[in-house]
């Protein structure tokens, strides 16, 4: 049996009888990576949202670098609609999706290898935070970025998206991958650092997989302390949650302070965290004078227990009960210090009854230095001193709840409220986070660096295989107002 590319058609076909000149054959070393499972191709057809759905032409599962290169070229030089290079599918827009059939998909996640030395991590873009964490725990390491609030995400999905960690005091995970490994759209396999490739480097890290598939990455490493403490302080509204966090990080003791709201309580808590080297507990000296004083009482636990909390604690709980398979829409948004709350509070003003599924869906406030971030993100410009300047990502990943029964009218009045956000975080200077349901242009993401990433892109995409579902059209918008003096709290 034949199994290859019809360049007439335009389709896959698994024809024993197609031998003539429009017909092209599989590489045999791609051969023993076809998937054929009807579970695994069901899986590849959308994402965590489950809004969004696009079947794979042709479904594979590379074990290295040099046969993701073999795809690659062979898609390039026969004319194949898109190469999507598939993790764990955790956005919710579609972005891991061909907006057309017969792409060729990659599933990633057999690029697992881990490989430690004395200040690197070496993973293989299909592992997973939650693994490298684990693998650097076992010889007194940690990730120097820290990890997200949820850990099941694959090594190249997280880069490819920048990756903002909880850690307000480090840069993205992006920042600290000093040398990541990719296969651009020619089927080359090259490396980048700060030194190798340095624009490359660059704009891969939060590219949003336009310019080549992340294959691995050296990730900096540093010494583990073994202990962390970590508290919630519950019960603020807004403002006070605002406040309070700014306070707690200019007293630099904390590693990690944001906010979050989960499922349908209104009021915001703050999640803070500190590691250290002794049992005794420091949180009761690094919160006092803070709200909801009982939180300041607890014992430390192993760091690597407490960087895992929320997996163990809150998201394989809740995927057991089925929430991955129920819809999802996710609002992100970059804003400015001077605007967050003006923006959180316009949220609030229109959030629509029960948008928030209890106890699942969550809403968080993640702050950062802007000059720890160096990757290609798209970030508001800067208002002030750029050394001490907060940027802030809002973020709301919704659902209906574990007990929700219509759908239908969730997922409507969800979307017309995502763009209601839209317009609204705009007005106060915003940039999108391009992880959610937030339809924009490339035009908008980069702005003026636009010319630049496109002849980026043309260098080592040439035939335009990657991220062709992502943008909508290239149409300029109008430029949002001016931030007003009311949102400057």
């Amino acid at each position: 049996m034949s199994l290859g590319w019809n360049t007439r058609t335009r389709r896959w076909s698994d024809d024993h009888d197609a031998t003539g000149s429009d017909f092209i054959c599989l590489p045999d070393a791609l051969r023993p990576r076809v998937v054929t499972d009807p579970a695994a191709l069901s899986e590849a057809e959308g994402d965590l949202g489950h809004q969004h759905h696009q079947a794979p032409g042709l479904l594979l599962r590379p074990q290295a670098a040099e046969e993701v290169a073999v795809a690659v070229r062979f898609a390039a030089e026969h004319g194949v609609p898109g190469v999507v290079a598939r993790g764990t599918m955790h956005t919710t827009g579609g972005q891991a999706l061909s907006p057309t059939g017969g792409a060729l998909y990659l599933d990633m996640r057999g690029l697992n290898d881990l490989r430690i030395g004395d200040t690197h991590l070496a993973a293989g873009a299909g592992a997973t935070l939650r693994s490298a964490a684990e693998a650097a725990w076992t010889c007194g390491k940690r990730l120097a970025s820290g990890v997200t609030g949820y850990t099941g995400l694959t090594v190249g999905g997280v880069l490819s998206v920048g990756g903002w960690s909880l850690d307000h005091v480090a840069g993205t995970i992006g920042d600290y991958a000093d040398e990541i490994e990719l296969v651009d759209g020619t089927g080359t396999v090259r490396t980048c650092s700060s030194t190798h490739n340095p624009d490359l480097h660059r704009w891969i890290c939060g590219g949003l997989g336009q310019f080549g598939i992340i294959t691995s990455a050296t990730l900096r490493l540093m010494p583990a302390r073994p202990y962390a403490s970590f508290r919630v302080l519950r019960g603020m509204n807004r403002n006070d949650m605002l406040h309070a966090t700014r306070s707690l990080i200019r007293r630099g003791q904390l590693d990690s302070v944001y906010g979050r709201r989960r499922g349908t309580d209104p009021s915001w808590e703050i999640l803070a965290a500190a590691y250290h080297d002794h049992y005794d507990d420091p949180m009761p000296q690094m919160l006092r004078s803070m709200p909801d004083p009982t939180s300041h009482e607890g014992n430390p636990q192993p760091y690597i227990d407490q960087i895992l909390a929320h997996d163990t604690q809150l998201y394989d709980p809740l995927i057991e009960q089925g929430w991955n398979i129920l819809p999802k829409r996710w609002w992100d948004f970059f804003l400015p210090d001077t605007t967050i709350s003006g923006f959180l509070a316009a949220a609030e003003n229109s959030e629509p009854q029960d948008i928030y599924g209890d106890p699942s869906a969550v809403a968080l406030a993640l702050p950062k230095y802007r000059n720890s971030i160096r990757t290609g993100l798209h970030l508001p410009p800067p208002v002030g001193n750029r050394a001490h300047e907060l940027v802030w990502l809002a973020d709301g990943l919704l659902d209906p709840g574990l007990e929700h029964r219509d759908l239908t009218g969730w997922v409507a009045r969800t979307q017309a409220w995502i763009e209601h956000l839209a317009a609204e975080a705009a007005q106060r200077g915003a940039t999108v986070y391009h992880i959610g349901n937030v339809k924009h242009s490339a035009l908008q993401h980069y702005s003026r660096a636009l010319d630049h990433v496109t002849a980026l892109k043309t260098e080592y995409d040439p035939a335009g295989l990657f991220g062709r579902g992502l943008w909508t059209t290239n149409t300029p918008t109008a430029q949002p107002a001016p931030p007003s003096a009311t949102d400057r709290t």
